[in-house]
Formats: structure tokens, sequence, C-alpha cells
């Protein structure tokens, strides 16, 4: 069908949809006077996902002291394009045709950290230390930080979560006070 063929009022109302278009669902729009077609899969905050630790894991997971750990979130809340992989190697790893700019963050907690010790959150991208959030404890009580960034990213570009803590035993990532590894491509920009 060309734009010559269709009337000027092909848009009626007369189906109209009642739900959120699926990812599947397409839209028809002009591009600069040419008629082309955009699934809605190319729009919206996604990639996208949300990972967790869950006690039923096996406990909590155990940190060595000054040991800078990968966090081992097993379990998702949403995860749009299949791209966190919460069973191996624990990453979220940009999917084809997908690069783009992204927010990618992570909170977590470290049970009963000495009073004035450390806790440290690192964002690894492709292997490599890229962002870190340092957090004193104060007085033996779980310690928690987070860290959150905007980056440009590219397909195959991955992130990972790790934790490291200067506590001077091993302590243990508490799953109960909302751990969490997210992240999700901004639209728009």
């Amino acid at each position: 069908i060309t734009n010559a063929k269709l009337a000027q009022d092909i848009i009626s109302g007369e189906t109209a949809l009642t739900v959120p278009p699926a990812t599947t669902d397409e839209i028809l729009l002009s591009d600069a006077g040419t008629l082309k077609r955009l699934d809605v899969s190319l729009i919206g905050n996604g990639p996208a996902f949300a990972a967790y630790r869950n006690y039923d894991d096996g406990g909590y997971q155990s940190i060595s002291n000054n040991t800078v750990t990968k966090v081992a979130f097993t379990h998702e809340y949403f995860d749009t394009h299949s791209a966190y992989d919460n069973s191996s190697n624990y990453r979220f790893t940009i999917p084809a045709n997908q690069g783009g700019k992204y927010i990618i963050g992570t909170h977590n907690v470290i049970d009963n950290v000495a009073d004035q010790k450390w806790t440290i959150n690192y964002i690894y991208k492709n292997g490599s230390a890229y962002k870190a959030s340092l957090q004193a404890s104060s007085g033996g009580f779980p310690t928690g930080n987070g860290i959150q960034f905007a980056i440009d990213a590219s397909a195959t570009d991955y992130f990972e979560a790790y934790v490291k803590h200067l506590d001077g035993s091993t302590s243990d990532l508490r799953t109960e006070y909302g751990n969490i590894f997210y992240g999700f491509k901004l639209s728009g920009v």
C-alpha cells in the first residue's frame, strides 16, 4: 500500500487499543512524508532489568574481608530482553541493536560492619572496575550503599556488580535489606 492509496482519515478509532501495546504491535507513521511502520519494541525504556538475591538461595552470600566479590543476584523482578544472566555469570549484557544511553545501578548491604570500617560497591564494565561508591559504618550495624550512573553503552558491553568491605573478618551480604542490581535504556536521548 502506498501513501496515495490511503484515505486521509485512515486512523478512525474504530478499533481503538484498550490496553498498552505489545512489543510486537506496529504503529503507522509518516517519516518526512514517507509512510513507515514502527514496531513498539523500538520505543520505551528497554532493555531493562532488575535482579536480586534471595535468602532461599542457600542463605546469605559470604564476603571475605578486603576482597572484591561479585554479587550473585540470582532472581529477577523483570528482564525485558533476557539480557541479564541470573544463573552463572550474573551480568547484564547490552543486546544486539540496543546500544545507547543507559542507567545502571546497584545497592548492597553488608551485615555488622565494625564502627568506621568501609563498604564499597563497584560496577564493572566489560570485566574492569568502572564506578565505585564508599560508605563508612557507624557502630557494628548492617551497612549499605548504592551507586547509580548514566553511561553510553554499545551492543555486547556487559555490567556486573561487586562488593568489598574492610571489616577485618568475613561478613554476609544481607538479602532482606533490599540488595538490587538494575539497568535500563533511556529513550528519547
